[in-house]
């Protein structure tokens, strides 16, 4: 055990605090906690592996924020010598104490082994630490084969990876569904192989073989469907599924877009707190449900609005149609200040109807007949 200065000591690097936020009623009871009896559970880091003097966090992030809180200058904690996976681990284990709690904590812990597992799946020497973890040789290379062609990774290397009970199959299929529709799934991959790039360049073979034994496929970029953001509302991967379900679905992605999800999850959260129930399936369904409907509702009335000012303006552009109509009944003497009326007219969108229409025909062909006679006149004269 060391005693730290406690600005020394960072956030584990793989932790999401959008996705899994720093619980303030939580910190706040641990605080009273340190402060009645003091802070007698010690904390576990490793040295920072870029940023001499510095700590960085395995677990144990709502006990630091708390310890802070307090006026804590200096804590003890006990410093390890740990690899990124074992990081990784340990807060997948702090994180599983949320079952029940909230939602945000299992998309946070698998959110990290994505990271994670792309990163060693990524490396030159990939096989050598995933057998370890995978055991089976066989099913290793198939998930290598798998992530290579842009397929992913799988629920089955997430499982397997994550500390035995710290997360389910439901867990894990709602996750990468987060993850996935919320765009993060892809930004974990990239910089997990941009990282696994400088590693392959400092510890790899020649670059032309790393190039051609190693480097996956891109996958095809997704369009961000959803707000992951909104994970840690929910207590449990049941409620978070049935609204990302629910919002994602077609016709209502159409009247909720991403960046409403997240007030719209929040709002059904303080619905049931007010109601002091649960949040049920039916209740995030029919909440959606009634969004989309004023949303419909909104829309028909701005449309109808729309509809109204159209004809509004085609009303006074048909008045000035008109009036350029009757200016061009004098033929030749009001033609010029007529066409240019109606040329302003329906430039500014007017739509001539069939008696505007008829009546311009016979305009112009008034002209044209005085333009001919015009000419023979002058013909004969000459």
């Amino acid at each position: 055990m060391k005693t730290l200065d406690i600005k020394l000591i960072e956030p584990n690097p793989f932790r999401h605090f959008d996705l899994y936020p720093i619980d303030d009623v939580q910190v706040e009871r641990l605080m009273h906690s340190i402060q009645d009896e003091g802070f007698w559970l010690g904390l576990q880091v490793r040295k920072h592996p870029t940023k001499d003097g510095k700590y960085q966090l395995a677990f144990g992030h709502h006990r630091l924020a708390a310890a802070k809180k307090a006026g804590m200058k200096e804590i003890t904690a006990e410093v390890v010598k740990i690899d990124d996976a074992s990081m990784v681990k340990r807060m997948v284990v702090e994180n599983s104490t949320q079952h029940g709690n909230n939602a945000g904590a299992s998309i946070d812990s698998v959110a990290a082994i994505v990271s994670e597992l792309a990163y060693i799946l990524s490396r030159h020497d990939w096989e050598k630490t995933f057998v370890a973890i995978v055991t089976n040789p066989q099913a290793a290379k198939s998930i290598k084969g798998n992530f290579d062609a842009g397929k992913g990774i799988g629920k089955d290397a997430i499982l397997t990876f994550a500390p035995e009970g710290t997360l389910d199959l439901r867990e894990v299929t709602t996750a990468l569904g987060v993850l996935k529709d919320g765009g993060r799934y892809d930004e974990l991959v990239e910089d997990a192989r941009n990282r696994a790039s400088i590693y392959n360049a400092k510890h790899g073979p020649k670059v032309e073989e790393v190039l051609t034994k190693t480097v996956a496929a891109p996958r095809p970029k997704k369009e961000k469907t959803f707000d992951d953001r909104v994970s840690h509302v929910f207590k449990n991967a049941h409620q978070l599924d049935t609204f990302r379900k629910a919002v994602t679905d077609e016709y209502a992605a159409r009247y909720v877009p991403v960046s409403k999800q997240l007030d719209l999850a929040t709002s059904i959260a303080k619905d049931a707190e007010k109601r002091k129930g649960e949040i049920t399936a039916k209740g995030i369904k029919e909440s959606v449900h009634q969004l989309v409907m004023n949303a419909i509702g909104h829309s028909k009335k701005a449309e109808k609005e729309d509809d109204e000012a159209y004809l509004d303006k085609q009303a006074l552009l048909s008045k000035r149609v008109n009036t350029a109509l009757e200016q061009l009944r004098g033929a030749a003497f009001h033609w010029s200040k007529g066409s240019t009326a109606l040329h302003v007219a329906t430039q500014e969108g007017a739509i001539l109807n069939d008696t505007q229409l008829r009546k311009l025909r016979d305009y112009i062909e008034t002209i044209n007949t005085c333009i001919k006679s015009t000419s023979k006149d002058i013909g004969s004269k000459l």
